[in-house]
């Protein structure tokens, strides 16, 4: 970390022109956007997508665990009474296929989506799936 540090301060120093600062702040923005395309790109991301419903639970659920995810269901309390708390664990390149199977069977559901640091031991599609998500063919 002292290095980069060091690396920066010597480069400002060295920029003593308005075009210095503007080649700096490009090449500091450039750096930034390649490696949110790339990590995008790769979806390497894992996400918990939480949904409360008050209906049609079990359909979510039937065709979530069709399509290979992992579901975990909680009885809950709302303000309008009884809910069920759905929760599964995915990665980001399968968050549009989770979302389009939430859409189709319950459109007006409540749901969250937060980045899970680790997750481990849990019911994930399979990698050959994946494979072909990422690279749009399947491999043999």
């Amino acid at each position: 970390m002292f290095i980069w540090i060091a690396i920066v301060s010597q480069i400002i120093k060295q920029a003593d022109s308005l075009p210095s600062y503007i080649g700096y702040a490009s090449g500091f923005a450039a750096g930034n956007f390649v490696g949110i395309y790339i990590e995008d790109r790769l979806a390497l991301v894992t996400l918990i997508v939480r949904l409360i419903l008050q209906k049609n639970a079990k359909a979510v659920i039937a065709s979530l665990h069709s399509a290979g995810f992992g579901v975990t269901k909680v009885e809950g309390q709302g303000t309008a009474g009884p809910v069920q708390i759905i929760y599964t664990i995915i990665k980001r390149r399968d968050l549009p296929t989770v979302r389009e199977i939430i859409h189709q069977n319950a459109p007006h559901t409540f749901l969250t989506i937060e980045e899970v640091r680790s997750a481990e031991a849990g019911v994930f599609p399979e990698f050959k799936k994946n494979l072909v998500a990422l690279f749009g063919r399947k491999s043999k």
